[in-house]
């Protein structure tokens, strides 16, 4: 807890920030009304969905989507380190792994299953998890931005005091 307490205000945000987006994949990402499922439950959907002979996970990129929850923890939990460690300039580049990871799921997702206007789109059947999700990542990366110029400020006047 001391070690929590001598943080910058920025870092300790991040940090906060970071731990939300490790946790979301743990809440609902989709909300159809009588069903919910999180990131964590996408594996035990997709087999089922499987068993039923609705859908096929045939490639990389299917994996990949399948198991982000997993994927999305580790990487959510690995910046709340690095912030933890005062080191934003390695959860930065975390954030923009997350931020890539995302994009190529999200874009091998309409390559497979081209352009739908059903009433499962994405926008539709949010859950409070990818909210939390978005949110968290943003709020993430603003506030170790700030860190890392706070800590280039602290340096320098450390060493102009020199």
């Amino acid at each position: 807890m001391e070690e929590f307490n001598s943080l910058l205000k920025s870092q300790k945000y991040a940090f906060i920030s970071s731990v939300a987006l490790a946790l979301s994949v743990f809440m609902p990402w989709a909300d159809i009304g009588i069903m919910s499922a999180s990131l964590m439950d996408l594996p035990k959907f997709m087999q089922l969905a499987e068993a039923f002979g609705n859908n096929k996970t045939e490639s990389f990129f299917d994996y990949l989507l399948i198991y982000s929850g997993y994927i999305l923890l580790i990487l959510g939990g690995a910046s709340a380190y690095f912030n933890f460690k005062s080191k934003p300039k390695k959860a930065k580049n975390i954030y923009f792994v997350i931020i890539g990871y995302l994009l190529l799921s999200l874009i091998s997702t309409i390559i497979k299953d081209g352009s739908s206007n059903n009433d499962f789109s994405a926008l539709n059947v949010m859950g409070v998890g990818m909210l939390i999700f978005i949110i968290s990542l943003v709020a993430a990366f603003i506030y170790t931005k700030r860190s890392i110029l706070e800590l280039e400020e602290t340096e320098e006047n450390d060493n102009d005091l020199d």
